[in-house]
């Protein structure tokens, strides 16, 4: 329920935002004058205003503006907070601080604007406003010819809906407001101009049912100026469509893990935070800088990431390729290089899908999608290719403009401009398209560029230019000033007849290009190499993992001594007892053996012989002596003597045997336990001087692995072995120092590069070998651009379009469109359609502007600074307040309070702690080197801003070093006011810009924390016109005429670390010192920055 109740609370916010009106004295000038009256005093009042103009003036004619059904906002508040039950006192409002930011809280019901001829009547004669005489009783008439323009805002209109939520719709309102401009046309026909007024006031209340309509409106009445353009152009809400879409998609059941992140309470608590700075995590740190995590390719640039860069940049791609989606965010001030990382992002992903076309045939890159006559209405592209697509996207204009510009642009890959052709004619086409020559003709040359990478979408006028100046080709006249210019310029593509070709056409003849299995095996060949020199970083990776755990092993085995001298002295003396021990052993062992053997010759006995065998019939032999018989009888008389003697003998050795055997046995045993204590001691010496010579066999292990390690160490972790400044400057694996003590690309660094470019030319390759069926899709895509209505009559519904924008993809890696104008391209988009989302200039978007596109991105990039500026929204504090209770939405999701950054952090669980005036606030991914701004700018951001977490990356000192243009303080103490603007602060700029700045007026850039000083000061610009931009000198014009004033400027660091960054090089502060420098934040400015 609680996320349904953040998606009511944001789309009432979008619905009941009132559009206000400044205080009249505020607008109004020599050009213009306003005032608000009863319009029932209508005829009175504008004559005042006319009769106010410098007469000169009014031939020129007028444009008036009615700003009718004027209504206090906090009636809004108060109807909504009774609705809710909420008690809410009108007093809290008063008490609420007004400033320039907050509005002078008055509304309007609609605005009709009229131009064209008004005709004055007197006495039945009727004068051109130039004839006429003002002075006169007149009546001014409305005629045929003048024209009108209604605008209606949404909040009158659906405060009274409010109890039917679900049951509206932006289209209704728009039906509702055609209706209305339907019925007012009809009153323009021959009449007065109050009862013309006072009759569309009348319908207008009838419609809209209001009671916020009241009878006061402001008359606003301006001289005519063809070449006037209005700044703040009226517009409801962009984004009420995508948020009643993301209500739908969540009361169907589904889930988006995107949008669910950005949505859910409390997601900081789902996961444990890596803070990068703390010690304690270094490990996990280190770890993101494994080759296994580093992008295969890289942008063509001249310079590497630094540290933190390639941290954030190494996750990012992590996460992609894991392929769950969610949010990355990034934190970065500027000149952090949040650019250069984004280029590296979109170079890898379009490596990847090089990755697959690479395994494809060219026949399975599109599919055709036929209609009913089994033509092709247009070619699908093949699913293994799609999830690649990426929108940049912003709520700021510039940030988008600039950034799709710089993408393509041939400067931006520096020394490899003359080596990448990505449709480079094309691309400079279209940067080209709004420039002029100096003659004032359409320029086609102004711009170069090196491809068609990124493509400015969104807007209708984006999307015409897409067509008209890249799809489309386009006639040059022989007469054109820069006609030889452009066929040099373009050569073959300017044909015979003066028509310089479109994409259509050059796919169809186009040359040059490599056919597509060339280009794929280059791309192979191109992958190998890197695969290659990452595989001998990862070996080496391993080798030192191998090797610490080896030494963690050694090191238990020694970890009781000191050293090897020690080891040394305890085996020596162990070698001599044992070489000792073994001498007498030896001895020991020969005495048993000797006595051993006497002992056994000593009671051994001789043995008797034996009797000769008798003869055979032994007993007729003995009767008859014979022969036989008398040859044995000798022979036993023989025997039988000897074995007398050897009886006599034994007899006599029992005897001496029977004396020693005692003896002998008692020194036997002596000598068997003296052996087996001498073994025992031997084996106990032999085990102690073999630990100890292992011992010292590891102590000169350990040397080796020391000095192996170290060499592996300074290859592999270098960067983490210096100082946090130098880790922090420093470009693991892709920069090295050479011996001209510059740093120079390695060959990895080279070789990606090189990968990112075969990545191109296997695209551009992959174009070629499908041109037909691209050809066919950029037919129907100048149709859905152009024509909607036509492209569905065609037959092009919802899911073709869909796949078509989709396809687009291949051909422009990149496109770009700012939240408002998001819905305008990619409204056929289902969730999770675009791979990856690149949000810049996050910290400045409102949670309401991202919702669309986050539901249609599977994966969320979000770059920005929450500590520059604030998100701008125009809904009043009280109303908000009143709006947020009324939904029962959670404070986290206050859109006063947090921006599309701030959420993103939240959900990020890589990043660091910044301390802030209050608590702490978590930051993701920060990027630490900042290469913008000399000193002492980047010491006052860094000390009032970032928690002195800034490393100033710049070594070049500044360029007016050595000249009177130098950083100051002037200050101006006068009481002359025009509201915020004080006009002795507004002399002395102008005498800056005319004495020590004259030489420099195109480096310069005014601003300012107040609209006053704009609107009095020619060239001032406001810190929100300022974001994201930058200049050699900024002049801050301070302003603020009370304290409170001064204290809502000084109330976040953010307004002055905007001026600060914006310079590059020196800045000036205009303005009271005393009255400023007692403030938080400038207290530091004021120490920092002397007295001019």
């Amino acid at each position: 329920m609680s996320r349904a109740n953040t998606l009511k609370y944001f789309l009432l916010s979008q619905y009941l935002e009132p559009k206000t009106l400044d205080e009249p004295k505020k607008t109004n000038s020599k050009f213009k004058k306003s005032m608000d009256l009863e319009i029932a005093n209508f005829d009175e009042k504008f004559m005042q205003i006319l009769r106010a103009f410098d007469r000169s003036l009014l031939k020129n004619g007028v444009e008036i503006s009615i700003y009718g059904g004027i209504f206090e906002t906090d009636l809004l508040a108060l109807a909504i907070s009774k609705l809710a039950k909420v008690k809410f006192e009108k007093e809290q409002i008063l008490e609420e601080l007004r400033s320039e930011q907050t509005s002078f809280e008055k509304a309007f019901c609609y605005k009709l604007k009229l131009s064209g001829d008004l005709v004055f009547c007197k006495n039945e004669q009727n004068f051109a406003l130039k004839d006429a005489n003002l002075d006169d009783e007149l009546s001014p008439f409305f005629t045929p010819n003048s024209s009108n323009e209604l605008f209606i805002p949404t909040a009158p209109w659906a405060m009274v809906r409010l109890n039917h939520l679900k049951e509206i719709s932006q289209n209704d309102f728009n039906k509702e407001c055609e209706h209305i401009k339907d019925k007012i046309s009809i009153h323009k026909e021959k009449m007065r101009l109050s009862d013309y007024v006072k009759a569309v006031h009348e319908e207008i209340k009838s419609s809209l049912k209001t009671p916020f309509c009241k009878d006061v409106i402001r008359l606003e009445v301006r001289i005519a100026d063809p070449n006037f353009k209005e700044n703040d152009a009226l517009l409801n809400s962009f984004f009420i469509d995508d948020i009643n879409l993301l209500i739908k998609f969540y009361e169907s059941g589904r889930t988006h893990e995107l949008t669910d992140q950005f949505l859910d309470e409390g997601s900081e608590n789902k996961f444990e935070r890596i803070d990068v700075r703390d010690e304690l995590n270094q490990r996990a740190v280190r770890d993101f800088f494994k080759a296994e995590r580093y992008p295969r390719s890289a942008f063509a640039s001249d310079f590497a990431l630094n540290f933190s860069q390639q941290m954030a940049l190494n996750n990012i791609i992590e996460k992609f390729k894991e392929g769950n989606g969610g949010i990355y965010s990034v934190n970065g001030a500027p000149g952090t290089g949040k650019t250069t990382l984004l280029k590296d992002v979109m170079a890898e992903v379009v490596t990847l899908r090089a990755m697959k076309l690479a395994q494809m045939s060219r026949h399975d890159i599109f599919e055709p999608v036929y209609d009913s006559d089994e033509k092709a209405l247009y070619f699908r592209l093949n699913d293994e290719l799609q999830g690649y697509e990426m929108v940049v996207s912003s709520c700021n204009n510039g940030a988008v403009e600039i950034l799709s510009k710089e993408l393509s642009q041939l400067k931006s890959i520096g020394d490899y401009a003359g080596e990448i052709d990505y449709f480079k004619f094309i691309a400079t086409r279209l940067l080209s398209a709004d420039e002029k020559s100096k003659f004032g003709e359409k320029s086609f040359v102004s711009k170069p560029a090196w491809g068609l990478f990124c493509v400015a979408l969104g807007s209708k006028q984006n999307k015409s230019n897409f067509v008209f100046n890249a799809i489309n080709g386009v006639k040059i006249e022989a007469t054109h000033s820069q006609f030889d210019k452009i066929a040099s310029e373009y050569g073959e593509f300017l044909e015979q007849d003066g028509f310089l070709m479109g994409l259509g056409k050059y796919l169809a003849v186009g040359e040059g290009v490599d056919d597509f299995d060339e280009a794929k095996e280059k791309f192979n060949l191109a992958l190998h190499e890197v695969n290659l020199l990452f595989s001998e970083i990862r070996i080496k990776e391993e080798e030192l993992k191998s090797l610490k755990s080896e030494l963690a092993d050694v090191d238990r085995r020694l970890e009781s001594y000191n050293s090897a001298k020690q080891i040394e002295e305890l085996l020596s003396p162990l070698e001599s007892e044992f070489a000792s021990v073994s001498d007498e052993l030896e001895d020991k062992k020969a005495e048993f053996s000797e006595l051993t053997r006497v002992v056994s010759q000593n009671e051994a006995l001789q043995e008797y012989l034996s009797t000769p065998e008798k003869p055979p019939f032994f007993l007729f032999q003995q009767i008859f002596k014979t022969e036989a018989f008398e040859k044995y009888n000798d022979e036993a008389l023989k025997v039988g003597e000897i074995n007398r003697q050897i009886a006599e003998q034994n007899l006599k050795a029992s005897k001496q045997n029977g004396e020693s055997k005692e003896k002998n046995e008692a020194r036997l045993n002596e000598l068997k336990d003296e052996i087996a204590g001498l073994e025992s001691r031997a084996a106990e010496l032999n085990t102690k001087i073999n630990l100890y010579k292992r011992l010292q066999s590891d102590f000169a292990r350990r040397q080796k692995i020391l000095g192996r390690s170290e060499e592996l160490d300074i290859f592999l972790n270098s960067s983490f072995s210096e100082s946090n400044d130098e880790m922090q400057k420093s470009m693991p694996f892709m920069m090295e120092f050479g011996i001209d003590q510059k740093f120079h690309k390695t060959k990895l660094f080279k070789a990606r590069i090189e990968l990112f470019k075969e990545a191109l030319n296997l695209h551009k390759a992959a174009i070629f070998a499908c041109k037909e069926a691209v050809r066919t899709n950029l037919r129907a895509l100048s149709v859905i651009f152009n024509d909607e209505k036509m492209a569905e009559k065609n037959g092009l519904e919802a899911k073709h379009r869909r796949e078509i924008i989709k396809g687009l993809f291949l051909l422009t890696p990149v496109v770009s469109s700012t939240f408002a104008s998001f819905n305008n391209t990619f409204k056929d988009l289902l969730n999770g359609d675009i791979g990856m989302l690149l949000i810049d200039e996050a910290g400045q978007a409102n949670l309401t502007n991202a919702l669309g596109a986050l539901l249609r991105s599977k994966m969320a990039v979000v770059v920005g600074d929450p500590l520059q500026l604030e998100p701008v929204v125009t809904l009043p504090v009280s109303l908000n307040n009143a709006i947020l209770g009324y939904c029962e939405a959670k404070e986290e999701f206050n859109l006063l309070k947090s921006s599309v950054q701030l959420r993103a952090d939240k959900a990020q669980n890589i990043g660091t702690y910044i301390k802030g005036s209050g608590e702490s606030i978590w930051v993701g991914s920060p990027l630490i080197v900042h290469r913008r701004c000399a000193n002492p700018m980047f010491d006052i951001s860094n000390e009032t801003t970032y928690d002195d977490m800034m490393i100033l990356g710049r070594s070049a000192a500044s360029k007016f070093a050595n000249t009177n243009v130098q950083t100051k303080w002037i200050d101006v103490r006068s009481e002359e006011w025009i509201g915020n603007y004080n006009k002795a602060e507004g002399e002395v700029v102008k005498e800056l810009l005319a004495g020590e700045l004259a030489d420099e007026k195109n480096n310069i850039r005014i601003i300012t924390p107040f609209k006053d000083v704009c609107r009095n000061l020619k060239g001032a610009g406001t810190i929100h016109t300022m974001q994201g931009k930058e200049a050699d000198i900024i002049v801050f014009v301070l302003g603020g005429a009370t304290k409170g004033a001064r204290a809502w400027a000084a109330s976040k660091p953010n307004l002055l670390n905007v001026a600060l960054t914006r310079a590059k090089e020196v800045i000036y502060i205009v303005g009271n010192r005393e009255n400023w420098a007692s403030l938080p934040y400038f207290e530091v400015a004021a120490r920092k920055i002397d007295k001019g």
